[in-house]
């Protein structure tokens, strides 16, 4: 028998999170550019650590 309300809740909590990605999104949209330009940087200085 399976029981719905573990199903119930995760699929509550999978939208949930979703949605608060959705929201990070939208708030990072202005801080992305940065963001890559930083990873970017952190990419570099791993290679040349690895040489």
């Amino acid at each position: 028998m399976v029981h719905c309300c573990p199903v119930l809740w995760l699929v509550i909590w999978v939208w949930v999170v979703a949605y608060e990605f959705h929201l990070l999104e939208q708030t990072t949209a202005v801080v992305e550019p940065e963001i890559h330009l930083i990873l970017a940087a952190n990419r570099m200085e791993l290679r040349e650590q690895s040489y």
